[in-house]
């Protein structure tokens, strides 16, 4: 027995002291160097993928990159200077593909970058480049990704992610089988979406314009407003303001779950909720967002404490960068001050 331990010690650190960083660089010109330092960097993130090992790092400097395809590796991808210098898009006129392509499963991570369609392909532009496979995604921004009868989210695990202008058409799943923690959805359309066993913190889910399906769900501190075909299972929710949604999700037979919520008609929001305007070739709709600013004595405010273990979840501000306690209460909504 101590000899097969000590054979599996000597295996793991073998393993970890194994473990490689390797460089992609968009400046060079091609993909010929090893990729084991700057100097000899990748061009691109799928030949660096394609020669990583389980364990390995990728570091990816600014430059936008083509569409990628792990298999599920064990490895981590992140961007040196961050999301607004790094893009992970399809060519102009490849509009049917997985940008973030990580597999079955949740193995390879990764950090850093802003998905988008390919800007200058009309249709892409509406949407039709899907978004991410498996895979654990961190500090992304995902930019008008999503394709028809393919989830934009595909058991993908995604954390601190900005999702805005996600919704590809009245027949696309948004989001299937994924867990969302502390996204900030922004502008985003729920048509005909099915969110299973999701986690939304801090989120604004506004005007929907086609059925949103909500099963075994667990929402802190959110804003769903005006959202007339909104069905939700088997879910809880916690301090979240509930304005102009569907009444049955509030009946015993759905199974859900209310802690310090509202539940209003009159929330006082600041601004109005988003409306649809036709945009400049009149062939479609353009969402308006509207910032969802509760007024001063709004009835949604200081709805009561909130426990240590939920502000550590969601912190200490809003979305809007105000403090989420007023007072020794707190209040409810995404966006508070």
């Amino acid at each position: 027995m101590k000899k097969l331990l000590l054979l599996a010690l000597c295996a793991l650190l073998s393993a970890s002291a194994g473990a490689r960083t390797l460089y992609v660089d968009a400046k060079r010109p091609n993909n010929s160097g090893n990729g084991l330092s700057k100097a000899k960097a990748k061009m691109t993130i799928q030949a660096a993928i394609n020669v990583a090992q389980a364990g390995d790092t990728i570091l990816v400097y600014p430059g936008t990159y083509a569409p990628i395809k792990t298999k599920n590796k064990k490895i981590a991808i992140k961007s040196v200077s961050g999301k607004a210098q790094t893009r992970i898009r399809p060519d102009d006129y490849v509009v049917e593909t997985t940008v973030l392509n990580l597999g079955d499963g949740t193995a390879t991570k990764v950090v850093g970058f802003t998905v988008t369609p390919g800007w200058e392909n009309e249709m892409a532009t509406y949407g039709f480049s899907a978004g991410v496979q498996g895979g654990t995604v961190q500090k992304c921004t995902f930019d008008s990704v999503g394709m028809i009868g393919i989830p934009t989210f595909s058991k993908t695990s995604l954390a601190v992610c900005v999702l805005k202008d996600c919704y590809p058409s009245e027949k696309a799943v948004f989001a299937t089988g994924c867990t969302m923690n502390r996204c900030k959805i922004l502008a985003t359309r729920y048509s005909r979406a099915k969110l299973l066993s999701c986690k939304i913190y801090n989120t604004l889910l506004a005007e929907s314009w086609a059925s949103v399906r909500l099963s075994g769900c667990v929402f802190v501190n959110d804003t769903f407003a005006n959202n007339p075909d909104f069905r939700m299972a088997k879910s809880k929710a916690f301090n979240t303001i509930f304005f102009g949604v569907a009444a049955p999700q509030f009946d015993a037979s759905r199974q859900n779950k209310f802690s310090k919520c509202c539940k209003s008609a009159t929330p006082g929001f600041v601004a109005p909720v988003p409306t649809d305007v036709p945009d400049e070739d009149g062939n479609g709709y353009t969402v308006v967002p509207a910032n969802y600013h509760l007024k001063k004595g709004s009835r949604c405010i200081d709805k009561g404490n909130l426990p240590k273990a939920q502000q550590t979840l969601i912190g200490s501000k809003d979305l809007g960068g105000g403090k989420r306690i007023k007072g020794a209460a707190v209040d409810v909504g995404c966006y508070e001050y």
